[in-house]
């Protein structure tokens, strides 16, 4: 079941508890390039390809939030819930900035201070999952038939093939042009 960590209200609602406070967002895009050397030492670049895209937030919770009574032991049902999300499905995120569609949490990092008390400093680092998709497609009807992938083929020559030996004449028609202005042979 895809959860999705949305913007909602002064608040922002993750996997369906509300954070008091995002404090970071972090959007990470990047490319890989190819570099392949060549003759002369130097390296050239071919080809690229999009890596998994990643989103870092750093958020907080605390038991109580403003303009709301006091809700005991609300930081720890997120962090279980925060725990629930890193071990879950892919999520779909909605950021200030866009939809990320198809995220992973990878990472988890909990902070409790004697400063912080009994709220709840989190970073989660999501990681995008790539998938591939799958399609079939028909054998034109001159392909073979499965029923027929298990019969052997006729053997084909193929590579290097055994040769026969000249004939007499052959060989007589065929003297070094080297044996003849040495005066050599035949």
């Amino acid at each position: 079941m895809p959860v999705t960590v949305f913007p909602k209200g002064p608040f922002f609602s993750f996997g369906g508890f509300e954070v008091d406070a995002e404090l970071q967002q972090r959007h990470v895009l990047r490319r890989m390039l190819t570099d392949n050397p060549v003759e002369d030492g130097s390296v050239i670049t071919d080809h690229t390809a999009l890596l998994p895209r990643e989103f870092d937030m750093l958020g907080f919770v605390t038991d109580t939030r403003a303009n709301a009574d006091v809700e005991i032991g609300r930081s720890k049902a997120a962090f279980q819930d925060l725990k629930a999300l890193l071990n879950g499905d892919p999520a779909d995120l909605v950021t200030g900035l866009e939809l990320i569609a198809n995220m992973v949490m990878v990472s988890l990092n909990v902070q409790i201070t004697a400063a912080t008390g009994a709220s709840l400093t989190f970073r989660s680092l999501w990681r995008e999952l790539l998938t591939a998709e799958t399609q079939f497609t028909e054998l034109p009807p001159d392909a073979p038939a499965a029923a027929d992938k298990n019969k052997v083929l006729p053997s084909q020559d193929s590579g290097r093939q055994a040769t026969e030996p000249p004939n007499d004449e052959e060989v007589s028609n065929n003297t070094s042009i080297l044996a003849g202005l040495l005066g050599v042979g035949g």
